[in-house]
């Protein structure tokens, strides 16, 4: 007897919201903005890249974020791989990202990104990513955790998960 080969995701057990199914969608970041800021609750939108190494380390405390809180905190993850050559369009990274993305149990939102990184830089008024962005209820950003600045080296563990069970 020959078992069928297992491909896509794996249920991540924990999670409170999610359905076990991966969701990776590009998408232009107008469209994915208005997704994140009009979930009706407390938003963590995690902007990285399969290029991060620190992007890559960090992720993991996301998921964690989302299977510990999913039920007041709705999660994002919105890669920034594509870089606007037309010799890479964002489908050109779909694989990658989703191999990892299964591999985390990354159940929540996952978009990658169809506006290129340069332009996202410059909306978002970064320098580089790990970026994680977090919106209240009403869809104001009101953090802004930057690998820069007064927020540079920052973690899940140490600064993203206490600052929103700050606000639960």
């Amino acid at each position: 007897i020959e078992l069928p080969e297992l491909n896509g995701p794996q249920n991540a057990t924990g999670s409170t919201e999610s359905t076990g199914e991966l969701n990776l969608q590009i998408t232009p970041w107008e469209e994915i903005q208005k997704a994140v800021t009009s979930t009706g609750k407390i938003t963590v939108v995690d902007l990285w890249s399969t290029a991060c190494d620190p992007c890559l380390k960090e992720f993991p405390g996301l998921v964690r974020l989302n299977q510990e809180h999913g039920e007041e905190v709705s999660c994002f993850a919105v890669s920034l791989d594509f870089d606007g050559r037309k010799t890479a369009p964002p489908e050109s990274y779909q694989e990658a990202i989703t191999e990892f993305l299964t591999k985390n149990k990354a159940t929540f939102p996952n978009y990658i990104c169809a506006t290129d990184s340069d332009s996202m830089y410059d909306a978002l008024d970064i320098p580089s990513i790990p970026v994680v962005m977090i919106y209240d209820a009403d869809g104001k950003l009101i953090k802004k955790f930057v690998d820069a600045g007064d927020t540079a080296g920052f973690g899940y563990e140490k600064d993203v998960i206490p600052f929103v069970q700050s606000l639960l």
